[in-house]
């Protein structure tokens, strides 16, 4: 295994889906399998950088006077809630075959099965502004939604 890239696993994830390199991201969790795919993000007191796993880094709000990583990154996110959130379904994918658990939720208890959902709602129902902007990926999302199906089929009974 890659020294590097075990040390340095949360900052290679981490620029993989800001990249939106599904490639690569495999890659993290194939040179490292030991490495915690659950790990959430935790914000930092006085609008210092969001952390995740000793990475450091800022979403859009910090714009005007850092380099941002993620658009909108909430407390106790975790990387397939970033994926999901960032209409990245190529990742998501990456991410479950990992291993990454898509009932943990964040601050707001959105869960990367929630956003599935939402987007699976989104891309089935007439032309909206949510679809339009998950429409490009939806080969993307066809093929996350038949890897987690019978987890969506659930949220679908309970919902």
């Amino acid at each position: 295994m890659n020294v590097v890239m075990n040390d340095r696993w949360a900052m290679e994830a981490l620029h993989a889906l800001q990249h939106r390199d599904p490639a690569r991201l495999k890659a993290v969790f194939q040179e490292n399998p030991d490495a915690p795919i659950n790990t959430v993000v935790l914000k930092r007191p006085g609008g210092a950088p969001f952390d995740f796993a000793g990475e450091g880094f800022f979403d859009g709000r910090a714009a005007a006077w850092a380099p941002t990583s993620f658009d909108v990154v909430k407390h106790e996110d975790t990387l397939v809630i970033l994926a999901l959130r960032q209409n990245d379904p190529a990742c998501a994918s990456v991410l479950v075959e990992a291993g990454a658990d898509l009932q943990l939720t964040n601050v707001d208890y959105e869960s990367g099965i929630s956003l599935a959902w939402g987007a699976y709602l989104s891309l089935a129902v007439a032309e909206t502004k949510a679809s339009s902007a998950l429409t490009p990926h939806k080969a993307a999302y066809d093929a996350l939604f038949t890897h987690i199906y019978p987890q969506l089929q659930y949220v679908q009974c309970v919902g």
